[in-house]
C-alpha cells in the first residue's frame, strides 16, 4: 500500500471497529480485505504484466474488482451474477476475470496456462480447485501462477493459513501409501 492508503486502510478499520466491542472474525476479514482489494500498485502490475502473458485467468473474490478489471481489459467475465460464454475466452479473449466459488470448480480450461490470484482467499480448496482448471490432461504448456500480495496483517495472515495447509496437505500426502488410499 501507498503512504496515503495505508493511512486510508487504518481510518476505514479504525471506522468500521469505532464503538464495537466483539466483531465476527469472517466480516472483519471480508470488510478489512474490500478496502485495500484494489491498491494501485497490484492495479499498475497487473496493468504491465497481463499483456505479456497470453490467455490469463484473473481470479477475484469482490464484485467491484470484476467491474474494475472488466474496465481495464477486454475480458471474459465468470461470477455467479454474470456467465460470459468461455468460447470466447478460448478463442477471441485473451483475459478471463472469475470468482472462487464459480471459476475454480469443474472448468476445463486448460488452453491457458496463466493464473493471477487478484485477491487471495483463506480456502485452499479454492486455489488448488482453480489451479486445476489449468493444470489438466492435454495441458501443454508451462503453467504460471501469479499471486498478488498487499503487506497488510491480514494478508500475511491469509498467506501463513495457506502455507500451514498446504504443508499439512503434503505431510498427508507423504503418510498415506497409494495401496491404502485405494482402501479408502
Amino acid at each position: 500500500l501507498s503512504e496515503d492508503e495505508d493511512r486510508q486502510y487504518f481510518e476505514q478499520k479504525t471506522d468500521f471497529l469505532k464503538d464495537k466491542y466483539e466483531v465476527g472474525f469472517l466480516e472483519v476479514a471480508q470488510k478489512f480485505q474490500h478496502i485495500y482489494s484494489c491498491c494501485q500498485e497490484k492495479i499498475n502490475y497487473l496493468k504491465k504484466i497481463v499483456p505479456t502473458l497470453g490467455k490469463v485467468i484473473i481470479y477475484v473474490k469482490f464484485l467491484d474488482e470484476v467491474k474494475l478489471l472488466s474496465e481495464m481489459f477486454d475480458c471474459v467475465i465468470f461470477t455467479g451474477n454474470q456467465k460470459d460464454d468461455l468460447i470466447k475466452f478460448k478463442n477471441d479473449v485473451d483475459v478471463l476475470v472469475c470468482t472462487y466459488g464459480v471459476g475454480s470448480l469443474g472448468l476445463n480450461l486448460q488452453f491457458a496456462n496463466n493464473i493471477i490470484y487478484f485477491t487471495q482467499t483463506f480456502d485452499y480448496k479454492d486455489k488448488i480447485q482453480s489451479m486445476h482448471r489449468i493444470y489438466r490432461i492435454g495441458q501443454k504448456k508451462n503453467c504460471n501462477i501469479f499471486n498478488f500480495w498487499v503487506n497488510t496483517g491480514l494478508d500475511k495472515l491469509i498467506k501463513k493459513s495457506l502455507d500451514k495447509k498446504e504443508s499439512t496437505l503434503k505431510n498427508v500426502e507423504k503418510i498415506i501409501s497409494s495401496e491404502r488410499a485405494m482402501k479408502l
